[in-house]
């Protein structure tokens, strides 16, 4: 199908027959090629390294030899952890182990009725016979797989269409519909079958990569032997650039141009660059609102409140220029095996023949096929955002708390750059410098120490009073006195520094000791990996210290066994003639027995 072309409705089932189906096994012979000569040059180099271990054991064997080959055992010390991890990656390819698979979670008809009857009318739609599993994910993408397939993927497994919630949360239905569409092309196209090649074979180089990675920097001892199994690897790594990065981008513009027989061109592409989008914001908010959050606190329903953040009018201006670099960029690689999708502009280009793109830089999300979850399914779901043990509140209260762990810090900093040295910040202290009429000092040092979005909410003052008020709320009993007295009172005060009496009364008529108001701290980010006096993480000195004990291990094993076959390897040079008998030659010429044939010769 030569690019902007649109078939009919009945065009995928001709397109499996002639050329297309032609072309569809030559892909798949090539990546069967692919990951069949992968393992095949792992099967050799293990037959090769298990000869060349037998012979350096055999040397110690030699009759000839006047000192112990002890050298010959550093070759078995250092190359035992790169068997291991070539092992390793044929073991990722030959059972397709994941081992951190995406949290995902199978939703029951019942459970999300308007996606599941969307993925039985575009299978109809695209004439798509196969049954298909419909998949919830927690990350801003959409994918279509063939899982449980057998014997390296020559059987076909189950198809599974796995769609993010973050998509499902900031796109509207027609733009739902159109990645959908997209995703099912690919089966309708056959895609799914020469992907189950090509993914075993990228998690093998993955995984081998990943391991070398780690091995390097943790053993030089092992990195000298690491020739041989880099150049098996980066052969295979530069076939899968030049050969299946391409087929897979080829097979992104052939999706496109069939899921757009479906459904309006300019509607795939603005799905396409939205989507691009939130798999830039997804994770953004995620650290920002969610891991650096108030602590013990998450909101109710993090799916829908990405679709307010990234929909508010404020993010315009950040959304077109976010666009414009997305547009200008190349796609994403993946590490060294190069990009598996085109870049956003030739797609986008290809489906509008070559015109401009024009859409809205903006989300309008409706949330039309965003299903309902439950806490232990949105637990599920973001299992690193600590969804098992926070309260979860509204997102409109849970927002409340969000900005007040980052403006009353905020506001302590400021009055304490204010006060005199040794002099404790706290509300009193605010109150304080207010009535002195230091207001504009404090707001301009507040701004000073607030994010981008925080700070451009509205003018200086307005700023301040939300921060004072933030800073009554976190103390004890102040979020019990909030209400729209107390925040009519804190305004009054921020503007009019007379009224900062009136709002200490208040206070105190709540039960709220401004002198002993505690200030709120934003959690520090959490680390991953705690870190030793030598900057170097636990995991990384744990694994330097696993490997470190199977090559000593493995060198001394050798050793014994070495030295075993050394010490046997004389005890037939020093056994006895068979029949006992020795034969002498005589040195003179004299024949004390005559000179006859056997002259010379003494028994």
């Amino acid at each position: 199908m030569t690019t902007g072309e649109h078939p009919s409705t009945s065009a995928p089932v001709r397109t499996r027959t002639g050329t297309r189906t032609h072309t569809g096994s030559l892909r798949l012979v090539l990546a069967a090629a692919l990951l069949l000569s992968f393992h095949a040059g792992i099967a050799v180099s293990l037959l090769l390294w298990a000869t060349l271990v037998l012979g350096a054991f055999h040397i110690t064997t030699f009759a000839s030899a006047d000192m112990f080959p002890g050298m010959v055992f550093l070759f078995p010390a250092g190359t035992a952890p790169l068997v291991y991890i070539l092992l390793k990656s044929a073991h990722r390819s030959l059972f397709f182990v994941d081992e951190t698979p995406d949290a995902s979670t199978d939703p029951a008809a019942h459970e999300a009725p308007a996606l599941h009857a969307l993925v039985r009318a575009l299978t109809v739609e695209l004439h798509i016979t196969e049954p298909v599993t419909l998949r919830l994910t927690g990350v801003a993408a959409a994918r279509m797989t063939d899982e449980g397939s057998r014997h390296l993927g020559l059987s076909p497994g189950r198809n599974v269409l796995s769609v993010g919630l973050p998509l499902l949360a900031v796109l509207t239905r027609e733009q739902v519909r159109a990645v959908v569409a997209h995703e099912l092309a690919h089966l309708a196209l056959g895609h799914h079958r020469s992907r189950a090649f090509t993914a075993r074979l990228e998690t093998s180089l993955a995984a081998f990569s990943e391991s070398m990675t780690q091995l390097a920097e943790v053993n030089r001892f092992v990195a000298m032997y690491a020739g041989y199994p880099r150049l098996l690897v980066g052969v295979h790594r530069w076939l899968f650039r030049g050969l299946v990065q391409p087929l897979r981008r080829r097979q992104e513009l052939e999706a496109d141009a069939l899921a757009a027989t479906v459904c309006e061109a300019p509607v795939l592409a603005d799905a396409l660059a939205k989507s691009a989008l939130a798999d830039v914001l997804w994770p953004h908010y995620r650290r920002t609102y969610l891991e650096q959050g108030p602590e013990g606190f998450l909101p109710a329903d993090p799916f829908p409140g990405f679709a307010r953040i990234v929909a508010a009018p404020g993010m315009r201006p950040g959304l077109q220029e976010l666009q414009a670099s997305l547009f200008r960029t190349p796609a994403a690689t993946a590490s060294e095996l190069g990009a598996s999708h085109p870049d956003l502009a030739v797609r986008c280009r290809h489906l509008m023949k070559g015109g401009p793109f024009t859409a809205p830089v903006s989300f309008r999300p409706d949330g039309d096929f965003l299903p309902d979850l439950v806490p232990t399914q949105t637990a599920w779901l973001l299992p690193e955002a600590g969804y098992g043990s926070a309260m979860l509140l509204p997102w409109e209260k849970w927002v409340e708390r969000w900005r007040d762990a980052r403006f009353a810090p905020a506001l302590l900093a400021a009055a304490r750059d204010r006060l005199e040295p040794g002099r404790p910040a706290c509300l009193h202290e605010v109150l304080r410098l207010l009535e002195a009429g230091e207001r504009m000092p404090l707001a301009r040092g507040l701004a000073e120490r607030l994010p981008k979005g925080l700070r451009d909410d509205g003018e200086p003052l307005a700023v301040l009073a939300e921060a004072v008020l933030a800073l009554v709320r976190t103390g004890p009993a102040g979020r019990a006195a909030a209400g729209p007295r107390l925040e009519s009172l804190v305004v009054d005060a921020v503007r009019q520094p007379r009224e900062v009496s009136r709002l200490v009364l208040f206070l105190s008529g709540r039960g709220i000791d401004v002198h002993e108001q505690p200030g709120a701290e934003v959690p520090p980010a959490p680390q991953r990996h705690r870190t030793d006096d030598s900057g170097q993480s636990e995991e990384r000195v744990e694994r330097a210290r696993t490997v470190g004990v199977i090559t000593i291990g493995i060198l001394l094993a050798g050793l014994a066994i070495g030295g075993l076959l050394w010490s046997g390897r004389g005890e037939q040079d020093a056994s006895p003639a068979r029949y006992g008998g020795t034969v002498t030659v005589p040195t003179t010429s004299e024949a004390p027995f005559g000179s006859g044939p056997l002259s010379g010769v003494r028994p």
